[in-house]
């Protein structure tokens, strides 16, 4: 498969019918809060030859989030995984609805840590 650039992947999520919030993620024109959390991964600034060593587009990032994760959509098996840059896949073959628990609980567990810090609790 050939690189994939985020315009690309703007297609595609369009194509899934996703959420439009996907798209204006990959195109960064998410505010703070949404932002904090979810951010456009930057593996679309690798280059060729290393986005092709993650197989990019095969999979398509749609997200990276505050705990470092990047979400995608394999194209292959039309399911939702989570890799790490520095170190593989640590989920794959969710659904949608099972990517979303599985990522809000990570932003749950961030806020609440924060909360902690800041307040004391």
């Amino acid at each position: 498969m050939k690189p994939i650039k985020t315009q690309e992947a703007v297609q595609k999520v369009k194509s899934l019918k996703l959420p439009p919030i996907i798209c204006d993620i990959l195109l960064e024109k998410t505010k703070d809060p949404v932002d904090i959390y979810f951010t456009c991964p930057n593996t679309y600034l690798l280059s060729d030859e290393e986005q092709l060593a993650y197989e990019l587009g095969k999979v398509i990032p749609l997200f990276s989030t505050c705990g470092g994760g990047v979400v995608a959509y394999s194209v292959k098996n039309k399911s939702y995984l989570t890799f790490y840059l520095d170190g593989g896949v640590a989920k794959s073959n969710m659904t949608w609805n099972d990517m979303l628990i599985d990522w809000f609980e990570v932003i749950i567990e961030e806020y609440w840590e924060t909360e902690q810090v800041l307040y004391g609790s």
